[in-house]
């Protein structure tokens, strides 16, 4: 069986804390995951990261077959 991870992009310091306190623990146990990762693209006021500089990183970690990317922002 193929492991899979899991990425999570999220928008602030809340958003991190909420997958790495509740989403990663449940994640480990439930679907023995690989590997849980967590990505803020806040990291200041005014909003997320400009789509550019964070499109790279997205779509190598989409088209990798072993991953599953979602978001909460």
């Amino acid at each position: 069986m193929n492991m899979k991870r899991m990425i999570f992009v999220v928008e602030g310091d809340t958003e991190q804390a909420f997958v790495g306190n509740i989403i990663v623990p449940y994640f480990f146990e439930k679907f023995q995951f690989s590997n849980v990762s967590c990505y803020k693209i806040k990291h200041s006021g005014g909003g997320i990261s400009k789509y550019s500089h964070i499109r790279k990183d997205l779509v190598n970690s989409i088209n990798e077959s072993d991953s599953v990317v979602t978001t909460m922002a």
